[in-house]
């Protein structure tokens, strides 16, 4: 929690779901490092180039399907009942929640795609998820399809891809009606950018940049800090 939503209000929530755990370890982050999703929005927020938000990761150590039994509307009771027990006063917003998903924690139905799959019932218990973010995940023309049938105008997406991955995300898109060109995407970083009228945006990154801005990350780890610095900028300002 940035010092910023420290103080006494509600403020959005930003739910991290990690990829496949190997060594099956609590898992706090998204990728190796240090320098992850928070870095990110902590030195994002501190430049005043973003509102302030609470950010909670939970993690999964199974060795069976990741995130099959993820359920979000507990899990953002779990967070409001520690922030009121550590900070009170500070609330996180049930009505603004956005849900993160790196690689399996994006595929065949569960993690941030079992949750846009799952939109209509989770808002009948309140939760409204704002925006929904995938990161390197599984992509493609029936996982697409599936969505539309609970991703509606009002729910915002962000995706981004590895070149190597790029047919599947273009599937996606196209299925998803994500087919616009965005001018408004960085094209030093990006080799294509696809929205639609409703704000939705899935980019392609281009690896060899990306691999010489993170040299220390290989493409498919580096794409969760160009997805969250950007997804912050455009969504979150």
């Amino acid at each position: 929690i940035p010092k910023e939503a420290r103080k006494s209000g509600s403020y959005s929530l930003v739910v991290l779901l990690h990829g496949y755990n190997s060594k099956k370890k609590i898992m706090h982050l998204m990728i190796p490092t240090v320098f992850d999703v928070p870095s990110v929005a902590k030195g994002l927020i501190a430049a005043g180039k973003m509102d302030p938000v609470i950010i909670a990761a939970p993690s999964q150590t199974t060795s069976g399907k990741l995130w099959k039994d993820f359920e979000l509307d507990g899990f953002i009771k779990s967070v409001k009942t520690v922030l009121k027990t550590n900070l009170p006063g500070v609330d996180a917003d049930e009505t603004d929640v956005s849900v993160f998903g790196h690689s399996n924690a994006g595929c065949f139905g569960t993690g941030v795609d079992g949750v846009a799959n799952k939109l209509n019932s989770i808002e009948n218990t309140g939760t409204y998820v704002t925006l929904l973010g995938f990161i390197d995940t599984c992509a493609g023309a029936s996982m697409g399809n599936k969505m539309k049938n609970s991703v509606s105008e009002s729910n915002y997406l962000f995706g981004v891809w590895q070149e190597a991955r790029k047919g599947m995300a273009v599937s996606f898109a196209k299925s998803l009606g994500i087919t616009q060109t965005d001018p408004t995407c960085n094209k030093q970083k990006y080799s294509a950018c696809y929205t639609d009228d409703y704000d939705k945006k899935i980019y392609i990154a281009k690896t060899s940049v990306m691999g010489k801005a993170f040299p220390y990350l290989g493409a498919h780890d580096a794409a969760v800090l160009w997805f969250a610095e950007d997804a912050f900028l455009h969504y979150f300002s």
